[in-house]
């Protein structure tokens, strides 16, 4: 099916399925952890770059530096601002959206200054991700679980992944990164959206593995080969990153939590 030279095909199809499914499951999740690994699974990823049936290149990386700060910014303009977070959200939205129009017309598809601009998105994502861990300190949150019948979340989620996936063909790596799930766990994490902002190193330094072996292994292995490594790469690496957050927050999280005379959860 195509709209004006948009297509539509049973991969978009299986896109919007994939990410509808775990924005709702994310919505009715009240655990801020449980939200963020619901955010954090590779399956729209994985669905929109078999969609897009682009390479891995530059945009894709540029792509999860631009989510990553579509997080931050929600949270800063949320929290600290004090914005409306549905503003806060359009703002951090429309901050991608620009990235997502304006980066591929600079970045070709391939050559030095691709492999230059997605090693360098790289070299400050972690970097930076590496000092998060290290510098941010664990906060307590509330838990929260969205009141909205499920078919109306549901059929609002299908139509802004829907609307996204026919805008696929200018946006190149960047529809393989762009928050479909994470702009639904942003308005659903409104109450915990520092545990979300927080935990991005682990979806970030799980993800790199996943970006590069989709960029290098098609041609020796083909894309569903690549696909597949990627997945035995990400889980257990994103396990070690939870729990390794898990193991550390708990303890801090507790005696925060009973200082406050309320009950850990």
């Amino acid at each position: 099916m195509s709209i004006e030279g948009a297509t539509f095909g049973l991969a978009d199809l299986a896109l919007v399925l994939v990410v509808t499914f775990l924005a709702v499951g994310t919505a009715y999740l009240p655990s801020p952890r449980a939200k963020s690994i619901c955010f954090s699974i590779p399956l729209p990823f994985s669905a929109a770059l078999i969609s897009s049936g682009q390479s891995v290149d530059a945009t894709n990386a540029i792509g999860f530096l631009a989510i990553w700060a579509f997080v931050w910014m929600a949270w800063f303009l949320y929290t600290k601002k004090v914005w409306h977070i549905l503003l806060a959200e359009l703002a951090a939205l429309l901050f991608y959206c620009s990235a997502s129009y304006v980066v591929p017309f600079y970045v070709d598809h391939d050559g030095l200054i691709e492999s230059i601009c997605f090693w360098s998105a790289w070299g400050v994502m972690i970097p930076v991700s590496l000092a998060m861990i290290v510098l941010l300190p664990a906060k307590p949150e509330s838990h929260y679980k969205s009141p909205l019948p499920v078919p109306l979340k549901t059929l609002l989620i299908f139509m802004m992944v829907l609307f996204v996936v026919f805008a696929k063909s200018h946006m190149r790596g960047f529809i393989t990164s762009f928050p479909y799930v994470t702009s639904f766990a942003v308005y659903e994490s409104r109450h915990s959206l520092y545990t979300l902002a927080r935990r991005m190193p682990s979806f970030i330094i799980s993800f790199l593995p996943v970006l590069l072996l989709c960029r290098y292994l098609p041609e020796h292995v083909g894309f569903a080969g690549a696909l597949v490594a990627s997945w035995i790469c990400f889980i257990p690496l994103f396990i070690l990153m939870d729990r390794f957050y898990t193991r550390r927050d708990n303890p801090v999280l507790q005696s925060l939590t009973e200082e406050n005379g309320e009950e850990f959860q």
